[in-house]
């Protein structure tokens, strides 16, 4: 009896909302996707090459000559896609204007094309920090823009294309739908395990809803009024019931689940189930790399479709019943038939040249996704091309697919994405591009310029404070060089070269930092890692990784004075300029070794974590910290008692390098390697009060996107080098957000 009365009630309610809203609702939630991932650079670069006509669309669509009735006519043939913003993340369609909208989340913009004139973009719209869930209203011809982080969401007139209002929700907002029948917004919040339910029409915060782990993506079925929310880390699908706001269920579906599209006609639900390769190696996992298909009367999976590698974006079409899948893994779109026509994968279109979708999955390519079901366009984001790709999909083709072999319908009407027009796997970061690989950053406060080691490239670049400009990228130094500090008394620069097998190339390079002139090469120990100076004393002190000693450098003739053993694998070192006293961490030993730097003689040696890297102090209260990368802590050391004295050890993120400390605002910050994150730490009360996302974390294991770190306190802003995209990450410190190219 439930089920019958539940069964016809979408039938009265879909003609009702067909009838009232011209059938625009059926379509309000079919094109929203989220997603809390990945990272920019502004290069792209054209394809040079055209379609010529024996290689026109119709032929290469269908293997064989059709007819001209079914009327594809390619758009930018000659490109690989639409140019839009930093790091296209989502799309949003509205059928009735025929407007797409896209979320470049490095960008703060909102690209906006015209589907009437070419795709063509018209308009950059400035929202939030970080945009990266979009819904559009069409009864009211409204776009939802949730802004991650700046925990809020915008609210765009589709008329004007203005930002009419704003309003907060939860921590980190990532997916967003509304249920224009009720006119209500659902905004995710993955860091709570939340959705905020907010009224559409005072923007009133009605409830917060708990969900399973990492929700992900959020799909609407304003027939049934029932939202759907795809829990990454819990291999699950959250059922929520719009009249009550209560959850209902948790439907176990694929590994993975990211997102999720609605039918509202059928009443059928679709969720990509992503896997995630082990060791970079794609797998097969049982129900990963799929679509789940769930039965929305029952909440029951009644198919799993298997798709291409890591499918993320869905979007359907409800007019077809056709379904389209965005294949990260594989750089593909897979298309897919309903249930009303035996629920199956039809075939599958690459975006990108053949021979580059061989490669492992580290791009992202095809990763979100949206339908116009009044046109058959499909339009794919490529968030490391900074590109949206368009198909054009005849449903006169569609019907023959299953007679064609896989890959051969390329619909593709911007033209194949080339190698040529792709930045770094995963390393799209807002930032500022030096050379290759840079690991060690200073900064010279008083000059206000940062100094910066390019490991593969043998140089250092120099950044203008002031600008946040390059003024010099290619200053070569020595072999490999790793770490680099200033003296702003002297205005001179240290460069340790860590060199080769050959002892010969292990050297500290000495520039002047008036001209940037190399005035200096002066030869150390075996391995010189890093460096450090006392600016009243104008000493240096060089730690010797594969010596067990450290060099002490007289400032004033750059000539080695002293050399000091200490213990093994010494790493990084810092001084305290009030009581020059020298502290260098000891990675094999987990210890740190305390000298005098009047003497250079070892004072004490200090136990702390397992594998500490980098150091920093505190000089006006004598407290020192350092980064354990083995064991994913902070050592506090009080350096009054005893000389030095280990009081707390604070949680950090995975892998914790590089520290750095400003003492106007007592905040410590924390690169963490393993994690891709900057730990920011309240140095009164050691507590965490913030983490900051540098790259994409889902590539933390295989990417150096947060090495090593520096502050300018005058200006308060911090400096991070990411050795994956031979960039610098640029973060204010008032604000512990990243500066995005817009700043610069």
């Amino acid at each position: 009896m439930c089920v019958k009365s539940i069964r016809e009630m979408p039938r009265i309610n879909y003609l009702s909302i067909f009838l009232l809203s011209l059938f625009l609702t059926t379509f309000a939630t079919s094109y929203v996707y989220s997603s809390s991932e990945n990272i920019d650079s502004h290069h792209y670069v054209p394809l040079k090459t055209s379609l010529t006509a024996t290689n026109s669309l119709v032929n290469i669509l269908s293997g064989r000559n059709l007819p001209t009735s079914h009327n594809l006519t390619p758009l930018n043939l000659t490109s690989g896609g639409i140019k839009v913003g930093s790091e296209p993340r989502n799309l949003a369609i509205n059928p009735i204007t025929n407007t797409i909208y896209v979320a470049n989340y490095l960008s703060d913009t909102i690209s906006v094309l015209d589907g009437n004139n070419g795709d063509k973009v018209i308009s950059n719209i400035k929202v939030g920090k970080s945009p990266a869930g979009l819904a559009v209203d069409l009864t009211r011809n409204l776009l939802y823009v949730s802004n991650e982080r700046l925990n809020t969401v915008s609210v765009i007139d589709g008329r004007t294309n203005q930002v009419k209002s704003s309003f907060t929700v939860g921590l980190s907002p990532t997916g967003i739908g509304i249920n224009p029948v009720t006119n209500t917004i659902y905004v995710i919040s993955s860091l709570t395990r939340s959705i905020s339910v907010v009224d559409g029409a005072t923007y009133v915060l009605l409830k917060m809803l708990t969900v399973d782990k990492s929700p992900t993506g959020i799909g609407i079925n304003p027939v049934t009024n029932t939202i759907y929310v795809t829990n990454k880390d819990s291999n699950t699908t959250t059922v929520v019931d719009g009249r009550s706001n209560h959850v209902v269920t948790n439907i176990h579906v694929g590994h993975s689940p990211y997102s999720v599209d609605v039918n509202p006609k059928t009443n059928e639900i679709f969720v990509t189930n992503r896997g995630f390769p082990a060791d970079g190696v794609i797998t097969t996992v049982t129900d990963s790399m799929s679509v789940s298909v769930i039965n929305g009367y029952t909440n029951k999976v009644i198919k799993t479709i298997s798709v291409g590698n890591s499918p993320e974006g869905i979007a359907v079409n409800p007019i077809t019943n056709t379904i389209y899948v965005a294949n990260s893994g594989s750089y593909s779109v897979s298309i897919l038939n309903g249930s009303d026509n035996g629920s199956k994968a039809l075939d599958k279109v690459n975006l990108v040249t053949k021979n580059f979708t061989e490669l492992p999955q580290i791009y992202n390519l095809a990763t979100y996704l949206a339908v116009n079901p009044k046109t058959n366009k499909l339009y794919i984001t490529s968030e490391d091309a900074d590109v949206v790709s368009v198909l054009n999909i005849n449903t006169s083709v569609i019907d023959n697919f299953g007679s064609h072999n896989i890959n051969q319908n390329k619909i593709l009407l911007t033209g194949e994405i080339t190698p040529n027009q792709i930045r770094q796997p995963g390393t799209t970061l807002p930032g500022i591009i030096v050379g290759k690989s840079p690991h060690g950053v200073a900064v010279n406060p008083i000059s206000d310029r940062i100094y910066v080691t390019n490991q593969d490239s043998d140089s250092i670049s120099i950044i203008d404070g002031k600008t946040q400009r390059i003024v010099a990228n290619n200053i070569h130094v020595g072999t490999f060089p790793h770490v680099v500090v200033t003296n702003p008394i002297t205005n001179k620069v240290y460069v340790t070269n860590w060199g080769t097998i050959d002892t010969n190339s292990c050297t500290v390079s000495v520039l002047d930092g008036r001209t940037d002139q190399l005035i200096a090469d002066i030869p150390t120990g075996n391995s010189p890692h890093s460096v450090t100076v006392n600016p009243n004393t104008n000493r240096v002190f060089v730690t010797n990784e594969d010596d067990n000693t450290i060099s002490v450098i007289d400032g004033n003739t750059d000539k080695v004075l002293k050399t000091v053993r200490v213990g093994n694998s010494p790493e990084e070192a810092a001084i305290n300029t009030r009581t020059n006293l020298v502290y260098l961490t000891n990675a094999d030993d987990n210890t740190i070794s305390v000298i005098d730097g009047n003497t250079d003689k070892v004072l004490k040696t200090v136990r702390v974590g397992n594998s500490p890297a980098d150091i920093v102090i505190n000089e006006a209260t004598n407290m020192i910290y350092v980064a354990n990368q083995d064991d994913d802590t902070v050592s506090v050391i009080n350096g009054s008692k005893d000389r030095g004295t280990v009081v707390a050890a604070i949680p950090s993120g995975s892998q914790p390098h590089g520290d750095a400390f400003n003492p106007h605002t007592n905040k410590l910050y924390i690169s963490n390697v393993g994690s891709n994150t900057i730990t920011v730490i309240n140095a009164t009360t050691n507590k965490i009060i913030d983490r900051i996302t540098i790259g994409d974390p889902n590539l933390a294991d295989d990417f150096d996107f947060a090495s090593h770190i520096a502050v300018n306190p005058n200006y308060n802003l911090i400096y991070v080098t990411s050795q994956d995209a031979n960039a610098i990450t640029v973060i204010d410190g008032n604000t512990d957000r990243i500066l995005g190219w817009s700043n610069f």
